[in-house]
Parts: C-alpha cells; structure tokens; sequence
C-alpha cells in the first residue's frame, strides 16, 4: 500500500511556514550544537522545536500498533504498521488494517503542532537506560470538543473506507446490501451523537536531536449502542527512528 503527501500549495502562506521550519531548523541545530538545551524550556516550545526538526528530516522510518479494548478486554489483534519517508515527501507504508488510526507521518506533525500552547506540560525528564540518551516526555490533554469533533470524523472515514465488493445495481443483493449500509450509517450516527472522548497524548523528544523519538496515545470513549453505554478506549505507540537513514542511537525501543 503506498500514499503519497499532496503537495502544498504554493501560496505566501504556505512559502511563510516552509520559511519558519527552516528557521526553526537552524535554531535547533545551533543551540544543539552548543549544548544550551536544558529542560527549563516550556512544553510549547519543546513541540514547536521537536516538529521543525522532524520536518527538517529528508528519511526517517515509523512503525507502531493500536489495541482497542470494550470494557477492559482486547477486541482483536492489535493493529500494527510501519513505513518509511524518502526526501522528506515520498512514503510507502503497511498495515494491517485499512482502519489504522496511524498510516502517516503527517499525523505525528499534526499532532505536535495542533497541541502547541493547549494544556501541554513537561512530565517527566528521563535517561534512557540502553543508549544513555536524554529524553523529555511532553504530556498533553486533548479539548474534549476537539477531540469529539476529529473521532467523529475519522470512525465516518473508517467506515467508507470499509465499504468494499459493492454488488451490480439493480439486483436483489445491491438491494439488501444497500439497506446494510444505510443502517450502519444511522447506527454510527446516533452513536456519534452521545460519543464522549477523553485523549491524552505523550511525545518523548530527544534532547540532543530535538526529535520526536515516541509518541503514545490513550483515548477513552463513552457512548451509548441501543440504550447502552459502552466504554472504549484505543491505545496506539507511535515510534520514528532511522533518521537520515542511520540507525539513530537516540532511538528508544520500549
């Protein structure tokens, strides 16, 4: 399975952001050249860094698994992927499912930038005990409106995407299957309507680097499926190593 980015648009604005990437770009290697980076730095600043520098990257490989648990007990295998970026656009990827929450790299960005300034706090400063590298761990909650808001788009995704072996029209199969699938939209729908989402992310960055070496992400879901409420939650690990095509002795392998 293979996606490719889209490319940007080339609007000021769009010209304005790759400016600020490089920016940012050089600041990092500057003050990681000179050894000034310290954990006194804030959460945000942490994330806008550690986003310019995975942006800056020309190759890097991914890989991670999502569970997805109903009321404590895991529903299925896990769903696992991994790809690679080549001259910072092109990507292949795999996965185990069409419904991988996680397929691209761009996601990992996204996120990093979307959470800059809201509610984002360093947690936890660590050692990691195989390579010795110095990591910071950022820990940030997700608007809840926010978070229902981009669920509720992505489950509406998953299931368009599930749609597959459509019948011929005008037979009594495309008939019934028809009928299958607008009663699953109806069902999704009405599930949507009482979705309740609590997600937490955390990015561990790499102090030396200023990369992005891990990300976890926890999200818990409360709705109600023929007057019942059901309790979900879908715990994804996000790791990108093999930077630049090295093998990257910062990575972490938990």
């Amino acid at each position: 399975m293979k996606k490719a980015w889209k490319k940007e648009a080339g609007t000021g604005a769009a010209i304005c952001r790759r400016i600020s990437i490089l920016l940012l770009s050089g600041l990092v290697l500057l003050l990681s050249g000179c050894g000034l980076f310290t954990a006194n730095l804030e959460a945000e600043d942490w994330l806008s860094l550690s986003y310019a520098s995975l942006e800056a990257m020309d190759n890097y490989e991914f890989s991670g698994s999502t569970v997805i648990e109903l009321s404590g007990a895991t529903v299925s295998k896990p769903i696992t992927f991994q790809g690679k970026v080549n001259d910072h656009r092109k990507l292949s990827v795999q996965s185990t499912s069409e419904q991988s929450q996680y397929t691209h790299p761009s996601q990992i960005l996204r996120l990093l930038k979307q959470y800059n300034g809201n509610g984002a706090e360093v947690s936890e400063q660590e050692t990691d005990s195989e390579t010795g590298a110095s990591l910071i761990k950022v820990t940030m909650r997700e608007n809840k409106e926010d978070a229902q808001l981009r669920w509720s788009e992505q489950l509406r995704n998953q299931l368009n995407e599930s749609i597959t072996d459509e019948p011929e029209q005008g037979t009594a199969q495309a008939a019934a299957w028809t009928n299958e699938l607008e009663k699953s939209k109806r069902e999704l729908e009405e599930m949507l309507k009482t979705l309740q989402v609590d997600s937490v992310i955390d990015v561990w960055i790499d102090v030396r680097s200023i990369l992005p070496v891990k990300l976890h992400e926890n999200t818990q879901f409360t709705y109600l499926r023929d007057g019942e409420q059901v309790d979900e939650s879908r715990k994804t690990v996000v790791r990108i190593h093999s930077f630049d095509g090295r093998s990257g002795e910062t990575v972490q392998q938990r």
